[in-house]
């Protein structure tokens, strides 16, 4: 289950999704939707979504400085790799380059942690469906 995973073992996924075999808008929507997927998994195998592993930990444990420190470290990579992916959409023309920045990148990691987090207090992972059509808004492109 990737949602039990440290990050060292689903930075794999994460590179995968956003992989350059498709346009970087297609990678965004990949990974967007990987993430609904494992999260539909869970609750399948398991019962109820056990939503992402670093957003507990932040929601739970960012009081203590070491826990913080690393689920930030986490967090910032993602940033980085979502901000890497928005860059080359811009290079292609798929978004405007103003919002290829890592404030949008980071904009986009809040929207699937806080789509992910109501998703696991109702147990729905049907609330993941709507990801990318609202992450496209924030990019301002038609999903």
């Amino acid at each position: 289950m990737a949602g039990v995973l440290p990050w060292t073992a689903q930075r794999p996924f994460w590179v995968a999704a956003l992989a350059e075999d498709a346009p970087p808008l297609a990678s965004v929507e990949r990974l967007l939707a990987l993430q609904a997927r494992t999260q539909r998994t869970e609750r399948t195998t398991a019962g109820t979504m056990l939503g992402c592993l670093f957003g507990n930990l932040a929601l739970e444990l960012s009081h203590d400085a070491d826990v913080a420190a690393a689920v930030s470290a986490v967090f910032e990579d993602q940033v980085a790799l979502m901000a890497d992916t928005l860059r080359a959409a811009a290079e292609d023309g798929s978004i405007e380059p103003e919002r290829a920045t890592s404030e949008n990148a980071r904009a986009l990691l809040a929207h699937l942690e806080g789509t992910v987090l109501l998703a696991k207090v109702a147990n729905d992972p049907d609330l993941l469906d709507r990801l990318w059509p609202t992450s496209a808004l924030l990019l301002g492109v038609k999903a």
